[in-house]
């Protein structure tokens, strides 16, 4: 049986969500970082100078 996430006008994700499973369907889906939570890091490595990046992806499949 399918997984169903974010259906609906009022959808969203605030923070995150772990889930594991087959045949997970997304649709309509809004996701924000909360506030005051830092998710980043500094990457020397990323480009001629280097890069801020996300520590995490909004989403990952």
């Amino acid at each position: 049986m399918p997984s169903y996430i974010g259906v609906g006008a009022d959808a969203w994700i605030k923070g995150y969500l772990l889930l594991k499973g087959n045949d997970v369907i997304i649709r309509n889906l809004n996701i924000a970082k909360i506030p005051g939570i830092r998710n980043r890091f500094w990457d020397s490595t990323d480009g001629k100078l280097g890069n801020w990046n996300s520590e995490f992806d909004g989403l990952a499949v």
